[in-house]
């Protein structure tokens, strides 16, 4: 078997996302498919690729 097989790793999801406001602790807000995105790092009004980080919660996610 090949040292390279990653059975059970998923690939990371990315997003295109426009941010539209700041958030506490750093973060921009935008909106994929009517669900709200942190984006730590991003800037509000930017167009953004944003790799998702975290989707635990039914009303938002992470992205960086």
């Amino acid at each position: 078997m090949s040292g390279s097989d990653r059975s059970g790793a998923a690939e990371p999801e990315f997003v295109v996302i426009r941010v539209e406001n700041p958030a506490n602790g750093g973060d921009a807000v935008g909106r994929v498919d009517g669900r709200v995105v942190f984006v730590r790092g991003a800037i509000p009004g930017e167009l953004v690729r944003a790799r998702i980080t975290e989707d635990r919660h039914a009303g938002y996610r992470r992205a960086e």
